[in-house]
C-alpha cells in the first residue's frame, strides 16, 4: 500500500534541486539558442534573417557547448558539488561577456560582430549562475552547523 503523505526533503536537498534547476534552465535556453542559430527557425542565425540573437556558426557551437555543459552540472553533480559548478559556470560567462564587451567579434573569431541581446543573455546567465550558485553554497553550509 501507497502512503498518502510526501515525505518533505531535507533543507540542503532543496537547495541541491534549486540550483541543479536553474542549470538545467539554463542549459535548455542555451541548447535552444545554438540550435535555432543552426537550424535557423528565428531566435539566432544569420543577419539576413532578422533574429534575436545574431550568430555565426562559432557563436551558435558556443552555445551549444555551454548548454550541454549547464545540463552536465543540473544532471551530474549533487549537493555542494553542483552549486560549485554553477558558480564557476557563472564565472565563466563573466569571462565571456568582458571579452566579447572588449572586442565584439573576438578578434576575427566570430562570423558577426556579437550583438547587445546576445550580451544581456550573457550577463543574466553569469548573475544568475553565480548568485544561485553562492547562494546554494551558502545555505549547504548553515545547514550542517550545530544549532
Amino acid at each position: 500500500m501507497v502512503s498518502a503523505t510526501a515525505v518533505r526533503p531535507a533543507a540542503a536537498d532543496a537547495w541541491s534541486n534549486v540550483v541543479r534547476g536553474t542549470a538545467a534552465v539554463i542549459g535548455v535556453v542555451l541548447l535552444i539558442i545554438g540550435l535555432s542559430g543552426f537550424f535557423g527557425f528565428g531566435l539566432a542565425g544569420n543577419p539576413d534573417t532578422h533574429p534575436v540573437f545574431i550568430t555565426g556558426l562559432i557563436q551558435d557551437l558556443g552555445h551549444v557547448i555551454t548548454g550541454s555543459l549547464a545540463l552536465y552540472v543540473a544532471f551530474g553533480f549533487h549537493g555542494r558539488q553542483a552549486a560549485m559548478a554553477l558558480v564557476w559556470f557563472g564565472l565563466l560567462f563573466v569571462v565571456i561577456l568582458l571579452a566579447t564587451l572588449n572586442n565584439g567579434d573576438l578578434y576575427g573569431l566570430l562570423q558577426s560582430v556579437v550583438n547587445p541581446a546576445d550580451n544581456v543573455l550573457h550577463g543574466v546567465i553569469a548573475l544568475v549562475s553565480i548568485v544561485i550558485g553562492g547562494w546554494g553554497l551558502l545555505r549547504g553550509r548553515s545547514d550542517r552547523l550545530p544549532a
